[in-house]
């Protein structure tokens, strides 16, 4: 799916930048950090890229900030997002939703399909906060025996029906109503809870009267502040459960959950992925150090549903590789060969030349390809046809205990399509023309005949 700039966007040329970047005058606090932590000390190590493009982050807000005459561009910046990666999810940074909207379709669908649970996550977190003011260490610890006993009490009351009846986030309906109930019964059941307490008769009486569920109210209103202070705590605790599970449990197993909550969770991937993500982003420049990382920001493009930059990833991987093997091939040197010197510059990099990306791009695109459960078309189609072409058995051996069963198979459709189109002519025809094949055929077999 091809990609094109929303109106209000200026048409940008893609800019490929393969040079070394330099770390930024000042230090960017890092998002989702204490405003005392800076980005060295919360992720040593931090890619350059990544505070690069946080950097420029900063500049694009703060002129959507304060210029009028940009409207557009500020409608740009409205909504940060949180983008968490690492295997822990312990490093995050912020991108700005609908600038990444206008380069994702997918993303684009994503968030607007989470709205719905985005309003609700919103209600909870009200519904959540009112819970928690009441109770300490918000508010003092004699709010439910005080001067303030009356209001406190009626507010709890409040909450707890609110929450009883109508709890925003659904699919955890049932679990409040049965901590309620039985938080309410607890208390209930226990005379000395009571304002006025009941007789023992008359109050197994009440239990038949007063439902658990159905009259709830009635239950609340014949009880002391303490009481209703024991059932408030038992709902602010289930909340905080319900929070825990939405935020770590859920989110990493519903994409859409994750949206709802403003955030984009990427544990596959590091900085030296995420950096030269955003950087792409907000400057339209491709920075990479080799070509692993342009393997993996291709994936991560793919991911997120940027196409132009997979595409862009895909364009520089299968040019840089294709132009290798014909180089090869022209100074008569084997793909065996030409794996095993790319490999090794792998190791040993440039060896003093100019910084190539792309060095022992071969190498990589192919173990890529070979390990990848859905490699790019455009890539697996140049890795099987350069295996088929080589006639290879040692580098095919070397090969195969990479290949899933879907490549392996069509390296053997390959290998038979050449076959196939060996054709032998006449004896009397001079030796070199007497073999028409991309794969040559022994000289004992040609005797033969």
């Amino acid at each position: 799916m091809s990609w094109s700039s929303p109106p209000h966007i200026p048409q940008r040329a893609e800019a490929v930048d393969y040079s070394s970047r330099t770390e930024p005058a000042s230090p960017i606090r890092a998002y989702g950090a204490s405003s005392t932590t800076s980005i060295y000390e919360s992720s040593p190590g931090f890619d350059d890229a990544l505070i690069e493009a946080e950097v420029h982050v900063n500049e694009f807000s703060k002129v959507a900030s304060h210029s009028a005459e940009f409207r557009p561009l500020q409608e740009l910046f409205n909504t940060p997002i949180n983008i968490e990666f690492g295997a822990d999810l312990n490093q995050k940074c912020i991108v700005h939703l609908e600038l990444l909207k206008c380069y994702s379709k997918l993303v684009k669908d994503l968030f607007n399909s989470a709205e719905p649970y985005h309003l609700a996550y919103a209600q909870g977190r009200s519904l959540r906060q009112s819970v928690k003011a009441l109770l300490w260490p918000k508010t003092p610890t004699n709010m439910f025996s005080g001067e303030k006993a009356a209001d406190t009490v009626e507010k709890a009351m409040g909450l707890i029906i609110r929450c009883f009846d109508r709890f925003p986030l659904h699919e955890h309906q049932h679990s409040i109503r049965e901590v309620l109930v039985q938080a309410t019964t607890e208390v209930f059941t226990n005379k000395q809870m009571w304002k006025a307490p009941p007789s023992t008769g008359d109050l197994k009486k009440k239990e038949k009267d007063y439902h658990p569920v159905d009259q709830i109210r009635a239950r609340l209103q014949v009880l002391k502040s303490e009481a209703i202070e024991h059932v408030i705590r038992r709902l602010n605790r289930i909340l905080w459960i319900i929070k825990r599970t939405e935020t770590q449990q859920m989110a990493r197993q519903d994409h859409l959950k994750a949206a709802a909550q403003r955030r984009i969770l990427l544990p596959s991937y590091d900085a030296n992925t995420v950096g030269p993500f955003l950087q792409w982003i907000y400057q339209g420049k491709l920075c990479v150090d080799n070509a692993t990382q342009l393997c993996e920001l291709y994936e991560l493009a793919e991911e997120l549903g940027v196409t132009n930059l997979a595409q862009t990833c895909l364009s520089k991987l299968s040019a840089g590789a294709f132009h290798a093997i014909e180089q090869a091939n022209s100074e008569g040197i084997t793909l065996q060969t030409l794996i095993e010197n790319s490999q090794q510059r792998l190791v040993t990099g440039s060896q003093g030349e100019a910084h190539d990306p792309l060095v022992g791009v071969v190498w990589t695109v192919f173990k890529f390809v070979l390990q990848n459960k859905e490699p790019p078309t455009e890539l697996e189609h140049m890795v099987v046809e350069a295996i088929a072409g080589s006639a290879d058995g040692e580098l095919l051996a070397f090969l195969m205990p990479m290949m899933s069963h879907g490549i392996l198979q069509q390296v053997a459709m390959a290998l038979m399509s050449r076959l196939s189109c060996v054709k032998l002519v006449p004896k009397e025809k001079s030796k070199t023309e007497s073999i028409k094949a991309e794969i040559p055929i022994p000289q004992k077999a040609e005797s033969k005949n």
